[in-house]
């Protein structure tokens, strides 16, 4: 028997026409579940230069990172070209005490990320799906709305002064 493919409407499609899945590290953690990718690989040039590229060829208008420890882990002004650098946006402060928890201050705000000449893509994280329900906490969802909601512009960007950065 052939299985019916379900009509999710246009609305639906139309959505996830314009998503897109990358994995930032761009090497093999291990090989097995649960297995942490080290600093040298989320600090290596084909990772920094493979969320680059992602961000250049796609030109995102936003972009929902999964974890903690990859959001504190973005590259920092020193893999960007002036004036074209990462951009603090201090009316975005990350919803939840529990996320915040352990960032840096510098961490606790969203960021605009430069995507083509003189465009961002707003920037801001969520717990990892793997994490005890991380995408059922109303933080997650707060994020997302925040991070969706259309009257973000990247005007009157003050530029990051040190690097994104952090230690876990």
């Amino acid at each position: 028997m052939g299985k019916r493919i379900p009509s999710f409407g246009s609305a639906f499609q139309g959505f996830w026409g314009d998503v897109i899945f990358y994995n930032f590290v761009q090497h093999l953690a291990g090989d097995g579940p649960r297995q942490r990718p080290h600093r040298g690989m989320w600090e290596s040039d084909p990772t920094v230069s493979g969320f680059k590229e992602v961000l250049e060829v796609h030109a995102p208008d936003r972009v929902l990172v999964l974890g903690k420890t990859a959001w504190q882990m973005l590259p920092g002004n020193e893999c960007f070209t002036a004036p074209n650098l990462p951009r603090k946006e201090p009316r975005f402060r990350i919803p939840g005490e529990s996320f915040r928890r352990g960032l840096d201050v510098s961490d606790q705000i969203a960021y605009w990320y430069p995507t083509t000449p003189g465009s961002y893509a707003l920037c801001a994280p969520v717990f990892h799906p793997a994490y005890p329900a991380g995408f059922y906490r109303p933080e997650t969802r707060e994020t997302v709305k925040l991070l969706m909601k259309n009257s973000w512009k990247p005007s009157q960007l003050s530029i990051v002064t040190n690097s994104v950065q952090s230690d876990d």
